[in-house]
């Protein structure tokens, strides 16, 4: 599926980085233990061990998660996606099929107006609570970084019934601390009202820098290094520290990879699908806005050149992942070719994947702020949670 890029803008994906102070509130409720052990990988806590994920590796079938859908439990999981059995002290959700529609490749023209679920509460819909900014140390894996974060969470969030959850990256894009208008918080609660996600929990998280701050003139390769590095170390940082430090340890949150969710515009699509290809059994899946795989990595000059999409989609074993991908030729030409390039790999390799190729540029990202939404209900179609009606 190649074509030719045209056009494009110059510059990546910045936007002032917000500055870690005050402004917090306060959550209500959600004592529930850590649903994920020792942070959800796969030796303590992960959903393969003790969650029962069939086949790790296998075609992904109808949706990307093995046996269409079926997350069949050790513990009560049933092969068509399990009854909501315990496992490792959180639950199982149900991924049903969730068919094709809306698979491969589609057009979206401009112009790219700000969709109704971003602009205000819709047909009842409760507005969840979003607390931050805030600053979290690493304690071990980026050992002098502070990374700035907010948590959202769901108006039908309730301790001891666990919620899906999303991870975001360059907190402040989708959070709306910069010039961007996703609107992260307020598409959610649209969505969670009217079906179209589980209530969900979501962690949004910025780059890590020595005091939590971040400006992308000055310091975009500390942000290309966290994002672009080709190996499990931002997995790791996920699953070993900021998740059971700051969610699992809060709220009950499923096990089961099909109900965790990771996203990104730009080198954090990059990161997002990195974090895919190297944490399978923890996260299913992966949003990308105008990702750039193009991006060489900082860290291992010995990587073929200029990326590792789509090499390790193409070398690599078929992951039950669900891709949402998003670009167009008035991105920046490489980011759109290797688009095309990831796009192409998945294909092959019988991925279920939706890619939206629209006008819009790079940043401000005004066509995936148009089509968050949609990509939303895309993602997380036909999973449910049953404890919540």
């Amino acid at each position: 599926m190649q074509m030719t890029a045209s056009g494009g803008s110059t510059s990546h994906s910045g936007g002032g980085g917000s500055t870690a102070t005050g402004g917090t509130t306060s959550h209500n409720g959600g004592t529930g233990g850590s649903a994920m052990g020792n942070g959800g990988s796969t030796a303590n806590g992960g959903a393969t061990a003790n969650g029962g994920s069939t086949a790790t590796g296998g075609t992904p079938a109808n949706g990307g998660s093995p046996a269409n859908g079926g997350m069949g439990g050790a513990s009560g999981g049933a092969d068509q996606g399990g009854t909501g059995g315990q496992a490792m002290g959180g639950a199982i959700g149900v991924q049903a099929d969730p068919g094709t529609t809306g698979d491969g490749m589609a057009t979206q023209d401009a112009p790219y107006n700000a969709p109704a679920e971003s602009t205000g509460l819709l047909n009842g819909a409760m507005a969840g609570e979003v607390t931050g900014p805030l600053i979290y140390p690493s304690p071990a894996i980026y050992p002098g970084a502070k990374f700035t974060y907010y948590t959202y969470v769901p108006a039908q969030y309730q301790a001891g019934k666990p919620a899906a959850l999303m991870v975001f990256l360059d907190a402040e894009l989708y959070i709306d601390r910069s010039d961007t208008h996703f609107h992260g918080p307020t598409v959610f609660d649209n969505l969670i009202a009217e079906g179209s996600m589980p209530p969900t929990i979501a962690l949004f998280v910025g780059t890590g820098t020595p005091d939590g701050s971040f400006d992308f003139n000055s310091q975009r390769l500390i942000r290309e290094a966290q994002y672009s590095k080709f190996n499990d170390t931002f997995s790791r940082f996920l699953l070993e520290e900021i998740i059971p430090d700051l969610i699992t340890s809060k709220y009950d949150v499923v096990t089961d990879p099909d109900g965790w969710a990771i996203g990104g515009q730009s080198s954090g699509g990059n990161c997002a699908l990195i974090v895919g290809v190297h944490a399978s059994d923890s996260f299913h899946k992966i949003l990308t806005d105008n990702g750039a795989f193009d991006n060489a990595d900082p860290m291992a000059p010995d990587v073929h050149p200029g990326t590792s999409f789509p090499g390790a989609i193409a070398d690599g074993p078929v992951l039950p992942l669900r891709v949402s991908l998003l670009s167009g030729p008035n991105d920046i030409p490489e980011t759109h070719q290797y688009n095309q390039d990831v796009v192409a790999a998945l294909e092959a390799k019988g991925y279920h994947y939706r890619y939206i190729e629209g006008s819009g540029g790079h940043y401000p990202p005004d066509h995936a702020v148009s089509d968050f939404p949609d990509e939303l209900r895309w993602l997380w179609r036909n999973y449910t949670l049953p404890w919540y009606p």
